[in-house]
């Protein structure tokens, strides 16, 4: 079972290249996404606590022995012991 527990979620800076819409306050639009990150982690917490299943096989010709998933840089590395079927 994959199980994923997200601890932080936060935008540092953002720019707004084009808006239809007009101008756009990118400070408080920053701020809004991030209060709204920061009140949704639980709730994401929750729905991943019990995990999800990950194929065992793909294609029908690769099985996977291991897989090992780790936080790095904010970047996820995935690790594999691949099998030829």
């Amino acid at each position: 079972m994959l199980q994923i527990k997200l601890l932080t979620f936060y935008i540092n800076s953002s720019k707004v290249i084009g808006s239809d819409i007009g101008a756009i306050d990118v400070e408080s639009m920053r701020n809004f996404v991030n209060l709204y990150a920061w009140l949704a982690i639980p709730v994401i917490n929750a729905l991943m606590y019990p995990g999800f299943a990950l194929p065992r096989e793909y294609f029908g010709i690769i099985r996977i022995q291991e897989a090992i998933f780790t936080a790095l840089n904010g970047f996820v590395q995935v690790g594999i012991v691949p099998e030829f079927i």
